[in-house]
């Protein structure tokens, strides 16, 4: 079972450590490499208002 999602780059060595983290607690991201398919704008907006961020 999907539990969030976190966009990810298996390049990026926190990014990395972070997804492992997940995981070693039951967790099951979705994981979305957003160097490969980066969110659209209406996506973005949606994070944002989700995050409570004014921009």
């Amino acid at each position: 079972m999907t539990t969030g999602r976190i966009y990810h780059n298996p390049k990026c060595s926190t990014s990395r450590k972070t997804l492992e983290l997940l995981r070693d607690n039951d967790v099951d991201p979705e994981v979305v490499l957003y160097l490969k398919n980066p969110p659209s704008r209406a996506e973005l907006a949606t994070m944002i208002k989700d995050a409570g961020i004014d921009v």
